[in-house]
């Protein structure tokens, strides 16, 4: 994933200025969901335009991911925890 500098440089500023652990991962969890507010339509659209390619039979027996009940809020957190772990190392540099 490439960051715009802008938002890079904004982050950075950010992560200077945040004092605890809490601030910074609460900046990155910001982060990540600003990036996900801003690319989720066209990875919907490609995603939809993939399936539509695929076939309905082909894309009926695909697996998919796994139901919200089959993962914990336990297990989703620690991927969120390890996405803002990995953008603020990114960003650490």
């Amino acid at each position: 994933m490439r960051l715009s500098e802008r938002l890079r440089a904004a982050l950075a500023a950010g992560l200077g200025s945040a004092s605890t652990a809490a601030d910074r991962a609460a900046l990155g969890l910001a982060a990540i969901a600003e990036m996900a507010a801003l690319v989720g339509d066209a990875l919907r659209a490609r995603a939809q335009a993939e399936i539509v390619r695929l076939g309905a039979v082909e894309a009926v027996g695909s697996p998919g991911p796994p139901a919200p009940a089959d993962r914990g809020g336990a297990e989703r957190a620690r991927d969120i925890t390890a996405a803002v772990e990995a953008l603020l190392a990114d960003l650490a540099g």
